[in-house]
């Protein structure tokens, strides 16, 4: 009985777990290259926060003529909700050892689609990309490994009693075997006053 509850809470597992490597796998973060004005840019876009209402952005701005990177251009990431309506932005900073390499956290509070747009300014001009649409989905009170863990726990419930049960039924039959004959209720006797 219980293997057969460990079998089932195991396939369950493994149900639930591929989509979830699967859609994983078809989020890994790739670069896309833009021209934009005078700015060559690569957008990397990590998505993999997106249940929780996050996505982190790393913005490689070069010059679009010789390639060198542009250190001091302010650059701005604007999201705007396709039905809401809500807007939102976050800037992007750089550090000194990536100078190219602009860094913002945007929070999407509302599940839906979200297009994204990154504006660049510096000394050499200006310049706008559409970064495409993000898909935030509806946060979910029960996911997958929630349904895993209630069925491990109704296994290790459904185990636990099984093994009380067997324990006190042996103990019944211990008592009853070392008491003689079931169903006798032989309590000690006193003495007689022959036996004296």
């Amino acid at each position: 009985m219980f293997a057969l509850f460990l079998g089932l809470a195991v396939g369950v597992l493994g149900l639930h777990e591929v989509p979830g490597q699967a859609a994983a796998q078809d989020e890994r973060p790739v670069v896309v290259e833009y021209l934009a004005g005078p700015y060559k840019v690569g957008v990397l876009t990590q998505r993999s926060n997106l249940a929780v209402g996050r996505a982190v952005f790393t913005i490689f701005v070069r010059d679009a003529q010789g390639g060198a990177p542009v250190a001091d251009a302010r650059v701005i990431v604007r999201t705007h909700h396709q039905v809401e309506g809500t807007e939102g932005w976050s800037s992007a900073f750089n550090s000194p050892s990536a100078p190219e390499a602009y860094r913002a956290q945007v929070n999407l509070e509302d599940p839906g689609i979200w297009d994204a747009v990154i504006e660049i300014e510096s000394p050499l001009g200006g310049g706008i990309i559409s970064v495409g649409s993000l898909h935030v989905p509806n946060a979910r009170s029960y996911t997958s490994g929630s349904y895993v863990f209630v069925g491990v726990f109704a296994v290790l419930l459904l185990g636990g009693g099984y093994l009380w049960w067997t324990i006190n039924r042996n103990q019944r039959r211990r008592i009853i075997a070392e008491s003689g004959s079931p169903g006798s209720n032989d309590l000690p006797r006193e003495p007689d006053a022959g036996d004296r």
